[in-house]
């Protein structure tokens, strides 16, 4: 299936290249695939927090995200 992807990185080698105040849960997954939630790490406000979302794609013909 298209879409998938690896995180092989911890919390801990994540915060420090994108100066996160605080360390995300994260551990290595090799086989992410859409609809499983994901770590990220967004800019808001100047800031960059690190999130849980859900990973996929949003089609014209599939049902309204949530």
């Amino acid at each position: 299936m298209c879409g998938r992807f690896t995180l092989y990185k911890t919390g801990q080698e994540i915060a420090a290249p994108f100066g996160l105040a605080e360390e995300p849960q994260a551990a290595p997954r090799y086989n992410i695939a859409p609809t499983q939630q994901v770590l990220v790490v967004r800019r808001e406000d100047g800031r960059r927090p690190a999130a849980r979302l859900r990973w996929g794609m949003a089609t014209p013909w599939g049902p309204p995200g949530p």
